[in-house]
């Protein structure tokens, strides 16, 4: 009897990789700016004091999750990755206090990914994959060190810009394909190989 071949998962995350996350909430927190209110800070923390109970007037809106515009950074490297063989999951974590976000960020995947499967998580580190596709340094270190064989691909974000490690990879969003796309995907083949 053949031992058949144990199909390679890549797991990717929604907000700031597969959809503009930052974008829209930037967009609706300079709409809630009042008078002489100085406008927002090139990397917005949503848990800065001054802006967090805005942020979670907007997350709590019907719609807003459903209504991110999808990057197409993210996309591309979505079609990349299927190009190579590897299976797809989305890995995304569910906001606590919004439980409507839940259901809109699976019917945003059913609109833009269709045929994908979604895991709604409060603990990415517990998802088994081959690779993970986040933008948030706190989630790749934990999920780095409960697979000691995975990597990490990184968009380049502003607010990541302090965190490097041996197995995560980063690439820019453009037009072109830069040399740090061509990294990895190179990266990416030899991990589908392995």
């Amino acid at each position: 009897m053949s031992k058949t071949k144990k199909k390679k998962l890549v797991a990717h995350d929604l907000d700031g990789c597969m959809c503009d996350w930052d974008g829209a909430m930037k967009r609706d927190l300079t709409a809630m700016l009042l008078p002489g209110e100085a406008s927002l800070p090139p990397i917005l923390d949503p848990n800065v004091p001054e802006y967090r109970d805005r942020c979670e007037i907007i997350k709590g809106r019907p719609g807003w999750w459903l209504n991110l515009v999808p990057l197409a950074s993210g996309f591309k490297l979505y079609e990349l990755v299927k190009e190579i063989g590897f299976k797809s999951q989305v890995l995304t974590k569910g906001p606590r206090r919004f439980p409507m976000a839940w259901a809109e960020k699976v019917q945003w995947c059913a609109a833009h990914m269709p045929g994908v499967g979604v895991n709604i998580v409060m603990n990415k580190e517990l998802f088994n994959a081959d690779v993970l596709i986040d933008d948030f340094p706190p989630y790749n270190m934990k999920w780095l060190d409960r697979h000691p064989n995975g990597l990490v691909i990184m968009p380049d974000r502003p607010w990541n810009q302090w965190w490097n490690h041996q197995r995560a990879f980063r690439y820019r969003d453009g037009v072109e394909e830069p040399a740090d796309f061509q990294l990895v995907k190179a990266v990416l083949e030899a991990k589908f190989n392995e």
